[in-house]
């Protein structure tokens, strides 16, 4: 045996190893692929489904489980987030008509079944739910050392509830009291001006957070997720933290639900709601019939036949703004002219009117043949032979 023998077996042994190192790390990562892919989560998400996530701040120094913030976590499939921020003073209507305080609800119904009743308002379906002690969100924004401008002075007592607020105007940068006053402030009926403060602040952490490690990211999952605390399993909040760690600042949408101040509390708005709901999640446009201002033209040539179907669509709650008569008999039984960018509007229309028409761009048809686009007007209607309603 030569002095090389020993080597070359250290060099061969050494081999294998690195080997077998690298068979298990791949082992490992194929692994935690398959238990990521396998989640409820990434299955919704790889239908091209929206993840929505109830996120409760609840503080330990009111009496009983106070629900302070309230919002909703949204991802998208193609990397869009949204924080939806919820008035804590929202009222929810109940099974025997009345209205209840989301805050006041919350500590009396389990999560599903306050889940259920705020996704009939916010018409979304929410699944997961998250309660965090603000104590814990405190702890974490000052950890982070996040700043905030007051222009005025947060001075708030609410013995009640346990709050006892005071941060001075100016710049400030939140430790752990003063974070939870400013999570907990509200100056009465100044709810909109709450919930447009946790946006600013939503926006402030983010960029943050975005630079931390994922060993940082684990830690902060693991101070802020337990199985007492949420429905999501471990995977979950793994798979999730890892999407949400690939955002910019720029992939978040901050909002707030739209509400009407009233007599104890904040009743919703549900057109409103419907409309920034729609915006947001489906970029599309929401309208109501009012909204759709029509002229009907007469082109069949049938006395009073545009005037019936004036007060026909105003009965169903859409804005008639002209009516009168073509110079030539249309042969279609309805055409529907929109303007640009009022194409939504026009298949509004076409799709209640009996038997369906057609929907035509107003240059396509030629505006000189109407004598001019009518000023006021999305939509011209124009009844042809053989229409009735």
């Amino acid at each position: 045996m030569t002095e090389g023998h020993p080597l070359r077996y250290l060099t061969l042994v050494m081999r294998w190893l690195g080997i077998a190192t690298g068979g298990v790390l791949i082992g490992v990562a194929v692994g935690l692929f398959f238990l990521y892919s396998q989640t409820e989560v990434e299955r919704t998400l790889g239908r091209g489904e929206w993840v929505h996530a109830l996120l409760v701040g609840v503080s330990e120094q009111s009496p009983g489980k106070q629900a302070e913030v309230v919002g909703i976590v949204s991802l998208s499939p193609q990397g869009r987030a949204v924080w939806l921020g919820i008035p804590a003073a929202l009222t929810l209507p109940q099974p025997d008509g009345s209205l209840r305080p989301l805050v006041q609800l919350y500590g009396e119904l389990d999560p599903a079944a306050f889940m259920a009743q705020l996704a009939r308002v916010v018409e979304l379906p929410l699944s997961y739910w998250v309660e965090i002690p603000l104590s814990r969100i405190a702890q974490a924004i000052s950890k982070l050392n996040v700043e905030v401008v007051l222009i005025e002075r947060f001075q708030y007592v609410d013995q009640d509830r346990g709050i006892f607020v005071d941060i001075p105007a100016g710049v400030q940068r939140l430790d752990e009291g003063k974070a939870v006053s400013y999570l907990r402030y509200l100056h009465p009926g100044d709810e909109p001006a709450r919930l447009a403060r946790l946006a600013d602040l939503g926006q402030a952490l983010w960029p943050k957070l975005a630079e931390l490690s994922w060993g940082k990211w684990r830690e902060a999952i693991e101070t802020l997720f337990t199985s007492e605390n949420t429905n999501l399993g471990r995977w979950e909040v793994l798979a999730l933290a890892q999407r949400f760690r690939r955002l910019s600042a720029s992939d978040w949408t901050f909002a707030s639900l739209p509400g009407e101040p009233v007599s104890g509390g904040v009743r919703p708005q549900v057109v409103e709601t419907r409309r920034l709901v729609t915006s947001i999640y489906q970029g599309k446009e929401y309208l109501t019939r009012g909204e759709v201002r029509v002229v009907v033209l007469n082109g069949a040539g049938e006395p009073f036949l545009a005037r019936r179907t004036r007060a026909w669509l105003i009965q169903r709650g859409f804005t008639v703004v002209g009516v009168g008569d073509t110079e030539r008999q249309e042969s279609r039984r309805a055409l529907v002219l929109v303007r640009p960018g009022a194409e939504a509007h026009g298949q509004m229309v076409a799709r209640l009117l009996p038997g369906g028409a057609e929907v035509m761009a107003a240059q396509d048809y030629g505006v000189d043949r109407l004598g001019g686009w009518p000023a006021e007007a999305d939509v011209v209607l124009i009844l042809g032979v053989g229409f009735e309603i």
